[in-house]
């Protein structure tokens, strides 16, 4: 079974009507299915299954109106194989000949719900297990986005944000297609139309907005990073909160931009944090050897998004995070197929980059 569905699938079996009998071709004897309704010998002249390999031990079959689920999963799935054993016991005591019967396998994707981002909570993070993702929507301009909980015990979206803020807002947001984007224009581009970014090699099967769109250090951080602040933190952003996105910071129970600190490798490096945490580590690591875990096929579900104005799309992916290098510069996450700068990389703040937000217990 493959699905890109956030949530999973389900496959069931039963048999393909009422009867769960294995008939004769004389249409009078039968071989019975058995009654275990837990895993036991089969009894003489029934039939019955269960799952995996060399089975010594069988369930009875379910009728079509009860039937059985056989794996029920919580995340996107490629080839994913069950196998089930089938076995009959048979004696003399009944005719020999064919006996035959169907089995009917579903498989259906999951209900997918989905909240809204700006109402998910710290608590909400807290209480989903390392691993699950969820499937939730921002309500400003209603994409969806996988939102997972990462090895580092932080709600990370592993899709890349794709909104645009309006153009007559407090801070007014243009669509930047040729030219630079500057430091002191809230600036994003959009690169949909490039051919990685519009096909599907390298790009996660379940990933809602592919490549999203890119935004300088002044967009990404809704006009609160700019070039006074050498060392240091933007304090806004445009992840999808409840509250004004000039207020937020590092320190925010709301969604907002992951923080590099100084970009070594410590706790407040949040992307260093999360790359030896994704590793096994148990500690924050910035080595680029570990590039395995963010890339598309990996946990942080990574897409090579590029850069505005230079064509790297399909080659690299850069992410912002709230943190400012120097004056001219900031930290970011930089991803390729062989390697990651799990912050100790920067870039120009006129720097077209993607944004992914994460909320933190």
């Amino acid at each position: 079974v493959s699905t890109n569905n956030p949530t999973g699938y389900t496959l069931s079996m039963s048999s393909s009507s009422t009867e769960t009998a294995l008939i004769h071709t004389n249409d009078t004897n039968k071989v019975s299915s058995t009654p275990n309704s837990t895993p036991a010998a089969l009894q003489n002249n029934t039939w019955g299954y269960n799952k995996g390999n060399n089975a010594t031990t069988f369930l009875r079959i379910p009728a079509l109106s009860s039937a059985d689920t056989l794996i029920a999963t919580d995340a996107p799935a490629e080839s994913s194989n069950t196998t089930v054993t089938i076995a009959a016991r048979a004696t003399t005591a009944i005719p020999a000949g064919d006996y035959s019967g169907t089995l009917a396998f579903s498989t259906v994707t999951n209900y997918v719900p989905f909240s809204a981002m700006q109402d998910f909570t710290v608590a909400q993070c807290q209480n989903m297990r390392i691993g699950q993702t969820i499937l939730m929507q921002d309500t400003r301009n209603g994409e969806l986005y996988r939102v997972r909980k990462m090895e580092d015990s932080k709600c990370w979206m592993i899709d890349n944000l794709k909104y645009a803020p309006p153009t007559n807002g407090e801070v007014p947001y243009t669509l930047v297609t040729s030219g630079g984007m500057g430091d002191y224009r809230a600036s994003y581009a959009d690169p949909s139309a490039t051919a990685y970014c519009s096909g599907t090699t390298n790009i996660p099967a379940a990933s809602t907005t592919k490549c999203g769109y890119l935004y300088n250090w002044y967009g990404a951080t809704y006009g609160t990073g700019t070039t006074s602040i050498a060392i240091g933190e933007a304090t806004g952003n445009i992840c999808p909160n409840s509250i004004d996105p000039g207020t937020t910071n590092a320190a925010s129970t709301q969604w907002r931009l992951p923080s590099t600190g100084d970009g070594a490798a410590n706790t407040d490096n949040e992307f260093a944090l999360l790359n030896g945490m994704m590793a096994g580590l148990g500690e924050p690591s910035i080595d680029n050897a570990l590039y395995a875990n963010w890339l598309p096929s990996g946990s942080w579900s990574g897409v090579y998004s590029g850069r505005y104005g230079i064509p790297t799309q399909g080659f690299e992916g850069n992410y912002w995070s709230s943190s400012s290098n120097d004056l001219s510069f900031a930290n970011a996450l930089q991803l390729g197929s062989t390697a990651v700068v799990p912050a100790g990389g920067v870039d120009t703040k006129s720097s077209g980059y993607a944004v992914r937000c994460l909320i933190s217990p």
